[in-house]
């Protein structure tokens, strides 16, 4: 066994956090008297490894091992305990066996199973089980890459060991950008095959710079035009509120125009106009916030 200090890892974690120690919690324990030892509670998904020790060692600490059984593997322990985690890495022939020391005595150590598969089995990345660190964001000319999660196992870490790949795809500019996640060199027995993942990058927030009436019953709207843009979406309504039965909706599929003319505004009637722009891309749509309303009569 060796140890490494990091900041996630596969199977088991260990979470740590100081509680009254029950003497029931603790089995075949086995300390010093004046040492309290810690509690060990292992949860409803961690079934069928129950069985383990815990005893006290002068130069080690406490120690807990667990037997996990002969048809599950158990490849990592992480320990978390006053902000400071450490990773236990375990030999093949070795995966059965679990064991973790220097846990601070009255310590309350929960065991959580992120992972817990026969030894012939890997499981396929399936992206309904990941999470991102955000679905939607707003195009700031750099490149995005939202964080992935599996369960409770960061990207960082998950690539950093060699149990996934990830690549970004249409993330520099707006639009609908992709994840390909693949399992990695290191994933056999982990992790197998590969999954998508999508996350929209929004067009800048604009606003329309005039809006005037010169002719009877006609408009006037004026906006910058703005970088990556495929169109226009436009509304001029009767109503600040927007409300649909007052109001038009025009889409404008070309990012050349700056200005367009309403002629069917009624004249002496105030109305309310806000424009956004959308970019079109390989995977979809993506549509950036609406800018400040205008107002104006119109003659």
């Amino acid at each position: 066994m060796k140890k490494k200090l990091l900041t996630l890892g596969m199977a088991l974690c260990l979470v740590f956090t100081m509680i009254p120690f029950s003497a029931e919690a603790a089995f075949g324990y086995g300390g010093e008297p004046d040492d309290v030892p810690p509690t060990v509670t292992f949860e409803p998904n961690a079934r069928g490894s129950e069985f383990y020790t815990l005893n006290y060692d002068s130069q080690y600490g406490w120690i807990l091992e667990i037997f996990a059984g002969s048809d599950t593997e158990v490849y990592d322990v992480i320990t978390n305990y006053n902000g400071q985690e450490g990773l236990w890495d375990f030999d093949q022939s070795d995966f059965e066996h679990v064991r973790a020391d220097g846990i601070p005595g009255g310590a309350a150590v929960t065991v959580t199973f992120m992972g817990r598969y026969p030894v012939a089995y890997s499981p396929r990345l399936d992206s309904k089980v990941m999470k991102l660190s955000y679905k939607t964001t707003t195009y700031n000319g750099k490149a995005k890459k939202p964080a992935l999660k599996i369960g409770k196992l960061k990207q960082a870490d998950l690539v950093k060991k060699g149990l996934i790949t990830v690549k970004y795809s249409y993330n520099t500019k707006p639009g609908i950008a992709k994840m390909t996640i693949k399992a990695g060199k290191k994933a056999k027995g982990k992790y197998e095959g590969q999954t998508t993942m999508y996350f929209r990058i929004a067009p800048k927030k604009m606003a329309l710079t005039s809006l005037t009436s010169q002719k009877k019953g006609e408009l006037i709207l004026k906006w910058k035009g703005q970088e990556y843009a495929s169109g226009y979406n436009i509304l001029i309504s009767e109503s600040e509120n927007f409300e649909a039965e007052k109001t038009h909706n025009f889409t404008i599929h070309a990012d050349k125009f700056n200005s367009m003319a309403f002629k069917e505004a009624t004249s002496g009637v105030k109305y309310y106009v806000k424009i956004r722009s959308y970019t079109d891309s390989k995977y979809g749509r993506s549509y950036g916030a609406w800018g400040k309303a205008l107002s104006a009569p119109a003659k």
